[in-house]
């Protein structure tokens, strides 16, 4: 899937959505000391360039070197307050560079910095009308000439350019890092990399979420047995292991035979399991949040966090191998795990499914993606779960968002759509997301990944009896 000086590399168009992309160096500058929030946004526009490219150096403005560009095939800039006038000159002297500037930036050919305007409340792109994340301002400019605008923000009576490209440099006038913008920004990637997206139908997946010991069998029978029937894929998301405050005991699959017959039975029928945690603790009997590799109470990671990682993994893995169930992936509760730690996952998993959580200092942040991405620095696969869920306080409310999820991000190139739903909330409103997802063109599929794929595989696990240590 090389164009130019790339090679060409012929595989079957559905697994290019999980293929490694080999695009060249891409460097990312910015200013010393930038976070939005407690998220530095080079680091989380980082992950969504390794969908493209081989390798992605983030260097603040304060170390850049001149000459530095020479060694990269793609620079991007995010620029909240201007390009510094050394990197302007560099990246005017070298006009072969492909280049994208987020942010503000003047004296650019054909594209003129305005000022800052407010009101901005809609994306127009391949003919949707998609909605912009509120903010107070966004970066005006006014192009001339022959310079091309890929899409367009409105405040619903005039409209400015969004994404515009002069000569090789293409100028975002929003930092596109959630929302709608952030999957336009996305689709738009293809064409500053040089690269065509495989031409396939969008594709979607499925996680029946949550399942734990204390699941209600005849619910999720009804669930997978619809999906079963009408030949649609899924994926099931597990905790092994259930803590009740109520009873004060331990329970896991073993505990529940006919629950563990039943998930043997899918597994067998090809339906493919990931590890959600370890052990799942029930204040009420239905869900409540939980987030098993985070402090929620402090907001701060969790002390001696790689050996209680590791005692967990050596448990939930323990559990499952012994009651013959093997995940494929990772989808940490609640999608909280910090990115410092995130290089302890590889131990035992190459996929990670979720969203990423942005920051080591807060969960109050996650990134998801409208296609699959790599996480290049810690050798992950990252699947996104981009759809959300239903949410069990307003069923239809939550079916009604996943749709239109659905819908905004059909268009973009290798999407992979995904959601969550939980088995206890039956199966009606699954229903109605299928239908609607088939009517925008969605193809339902699993993960082609495999359990033996991943580092736990060829690991031993004794059979566990005890589970003090995880308190």
């Amino acid at each position: 899937m090389m164009w130019g000086k790339r090679f060409f590399l012929l595989v079957p168009s559905f697994l290019l959505l999980f293929s490694v992309a080999a695009y060249g160096n891409t460097l990312i500058l910015y200013p010393s000391g930038y976070e939005i929030g407690k998220s530095n946004p080079a680091t989380m526009i980082k992950l969504l360039l390794y969908r493209f490219a081989e390798g992605v150096d983030n260097v603040q403005f304060r170390d850049y070197q001149e000459g530095m560009l020479s060694r990269y095939d793609h620079l991007f800039v995010i620029s909240p307050n201007g390009v510094p006038e050394e990197i302007k000159r560099d990246i005017f002297s070298h006009p072969d560079l492909v280049t994208c500037i987020m942010g503000k930036i003047v004296g650019l050919p054909g594209i003129k910095f305005e000022g800052f305007v407010k009101g901005m409340v809609e994306i127009r792109y391949k003919g949707q009308s998609l909605e912009l994340s509120p903010r107070r301002m966004v970066y005006e400019y006014k192009t001339t000439g022959k310079v091309c605008a890929y899409a367009y923000l409105s405040d619903k009576r005039k409209l400015i350019p969004f994404i515009a490209k002069s000569g090789n440099v293409y100028v975002v006038s929003v930092f596109a890092l959630w929302g709608d913008e952030n999957y336009v920004f996305a689709d738009v990637l293809y064409r500053i990399y040089g690269v065509k997206p495989a031409t396939i139908e969008p594709r979607a997946m499925i996680v029946l979420q949550d399942v734990n010991p204390y699941t209600n069998l005849d619910k999720l029978k009804e669930v997978a047995g619809y999906l079963l029937s009408k030949n649609i894929p899924f994926i099931v998301s597990y905790y092994p292991l259930h803590y009740d405050y109520y009873d004060m005991k331990f329970v896991s699959f073993s505990d529940k035979p006919e629950l563990l017959s039943y998930l043997l039975y899918l597994q067998n029928k090809g339906v493919k399991f990931v590890l959600t945690g370890c052990l799942r603790r029930y204040y009420k009997k239905e869900y409540t949040r939980d987030a098993e590799f985070w402090d929620l109470r402090k907001d701060k990671p969790i002390s001696n966090f790689v050996e209680y990682f590791d005692t967990r993994m050596n448990v939930a893995l323990s559990i499952s191998v012994n009651t013959g169930i093997y995940p494929i992936a990772i989808e940490p509760s609640e999608f909280m795990f910090p990115p410092a730690y995130r290089k302890e996952i590889v131990k035992y998993f190459r996929y990670y499914l979720g969203q990423v959580q942005v920051s080591s200092d807060t969960y109050k942040g996650t990134q998801t993606f409208p296609y699959i991405t790599f996480d290049r620095d810690n050798n992950l696969t990252i699947v996104p779960v981009n759809l959300g869920y239903v949410n069990k306080n307003n069923l239809d409310r939550g079916a009604n968002t996943v749709i239109e999820r659905a819908r905004r991000l059909k268009d973009v190139g290798n999407v992979f759509a995904v959601f969550l739903y939980h088995p206890f909330v039956g199966k009606r409103h699954l229903v109605r997301i299928v239908e609607y997802l088939k009517r925008y063109g969605y193809k339902f599929v699993s993960l082609p990944f495999d359990p033996e794929d991943n580092p736990y595989y060829k690991m031993k696990f004794k059979r566990i009896d005890g589970y003090t240590k995880l308190f």
